[in-house]
């Protein structure tokens, strides 16, 4: 008999396939599962744009990385050069690695990463978390937060009810997540509460990750690890009650997530959740898809919005996207940075970034990386501090936007480059100029007015004459425009 690859694929392939599918929706009940499959990102996360993924943890205190840029997982070395400080417990235990280098020879040999606990937590009782966090990032524009309440150390930062069965100790004194959630609420930002689902390397100390495939395996499965990730979710949602429910990595095999989603929804029916809850190869395959352009969340797992890193779209994206990265090559505190920095966004790129992503229906998410201290570095603020300015004359291109029918365009011959938002419900539209035009002219490439628009300059409040020509819509600038990072231009009716 001739075995084909299609026979293969049917008698073989399409079985496991289908199994792997069906686990995650072993357990779930109807009703569970059509809470969470109905539920869609709700207005205010669209309308909020710009937040913070805040790294804070014992591995702030050794606050070290090699500079590497970041890039391809699935490169041969990745986890041995593993820029991200955040990472410092995984990238010490890899023989031969710059940080395990760094390690021994700043503390040595047998230092325990555990012995950074106890420091940590030390440092963090006296710190103003509203005046060092809050207040500063209120006056950049930020308009929520994402806390990491459990990083893949393991180390929590609340005095959970669930204490870590292999280190029950291993936990911050200070309940750090209830004080900040308090106070960014009451500065009136959103709260989201970042948990690594998927990787606690307290029950995997002899175990180092070395390439994704590794790291796929160092998820654990056992049924102690099961309770107690689903116990601390469930701490977390009733305790603090989040905004987002960010995981990251994935989460065991076991967990009903179903339940647990459906349950989150019922206590907050606006809340969201990210797509970092794989159970299984196959799932993440189907996450990096929609990192890489599909629009289609399959029937076997459900979030509101997806998550690249280090990466933006390239057009308008029907389903909702937060892209997370850091001002440099890490996310958490990386000691280096203070002096190294020369890869550090800059001010007009960080605007920029903003703006491109907006315009296609992304939110950005900037990794805040605070010392042990508290303290946030001053190459951070001062970025936070020339994001903050251009939002505060500039906002409206931004907040409580949507995509256009699309988000990018160009002016005078292709020299000026063009980002578009909306407010359908207001006909507006927002042309933001990437690019500073040379002379007083751009031309809106295509672009058509309605009789008695008008154009206005955001940062100035400035109106514009303007004039409509066979091949687009030509706008007269000030003489006296100065620099700026971006020029958003308010151009109403919404031009066709």
């Amino acid at each position: 008999m001739r075995i084909t690859i299609r026979k293969i694929a049917k008698w073989v392939l399409l079985p496991v396939m289908l199994t792997m599918i069906a686990l995650p929706l072993h357990g779930c009940t109807l009703q569970d599962y059509q809470l969470a499959k109905s539920h869609q990102a709700p207005d205010w996360f669209h309308d909020i744009k710009f937040g913070v993924l805040i790294h804070w943890g014992p591995y702030n205190v050794p606050a070290w990385a090699p500079l590497v840029e970041p890039g391809d997982f699935f490169k041969p070395g990745f986890f041995k050069n593993h820029p991200y400080a955040e990472w410092y417990w995984n990238s010490m235990k890899i023989d031969g690695s710059p940080t395990q280098q760094h390690h021994i020879e700043t503390y040595g040999a047998d230092y325990s990463y555990y012995n950074f606990g106890p420091i940590f937590d030390s440092m963090v009782q006296g710190v103003d978390l509203e005046q060092q966090w809050i207040e500063v990032l209120e006056n950049a524009g930020v308009k929520y937060i994402v806390f990491t309440t459990k990083h893949h150390d393991g180390y929590c930062m609340w005095p959970t009810d669930y204490p870590n069965p292999r280190k029950p100790e291993w936990h911050c004194s200070r309940d750090v997540v209830g004080d900040l959630c308090q106070a960014a609420r009451e500065h009136g930002m959103k709260v989201g509460l970042y948990y690594s689902g998927g990787l606690d390397w307290t029950f995997t100390e002899d175990k180092a990750i070395v390439d994704v495939f590794s790291m796929l395996g160092a998820i654990p499965q056992s049924s102690e690890f099961t309770n107690y990730v689903n116990n601390h979710f469930r701490e977390l949602i009733q305790k603090y009650n989040p905004d987002i429910l960010w995981s990251d990595i994935g989460i065991p095999g076991a967990l009903d997530r179903w339940a647990l989603w459906a349950d989150y929804y019922r206590k907050n029916p606006e809340g969201v959740i990210n797509d970092r809850w794989p159970q299984n190869p196959l799932e993440l395959i189907y996450t990096l898809a929609n990192w890489n352009g599909s629009d289609d969340i399959p029937f076997f797992t459900h979030y509101d919005f997806f998550t690249p890193e280090y990466r933006v779209m390239e057009k308008v994206r029907k389903l909702k996207w937060e892209t997370c990265r850091g001002f440099g090559w890490s996310f958490g505190y990386n000691q280096q940075e203070d002096i190294h920095n020369e890869h550090f966004m800059t001010v007009d790129e960080a605007v920029e970034c903003l703006v491109d992503v907006v315009s296609k229906n992304g939110n950005l998410l900037l990794g805040l990386g605070p010392r042990s201290d508290g303290s946030i570095p001053e190459k951070q603020l001062e970025i936070l501090g020339g994001v903050g300015q251009w939002l505060s004359a500039n906002g409206q291109a931004i907040y409580a936007t949507r995509p256009w029918k699309t988000a990018e365009g160009s002016a005078n011959g292709g020299t000026v480059r063009i980002r578009f938002t909306q407010k359908a419900d207001e006909e507006k539209l927002f042309a933001i100029l990437l690019d500073k035009p040379e002379g007083t002219q751009v031309k809106l490439e295509g672009m058509i007015a309605a009789p008695g628009t008008t154009v206005r300059l955001l940062a100035s409040g400035e109106y514009l004459e303007w004039q409509q020509d066979p091949d687009g819509l030509t706008i007269t600038l000030p003489e006296n425009l100065g620099e700026a990072a971006a020029y958003a231009l308010e151009i109403t009716p919404r031009p066709q």
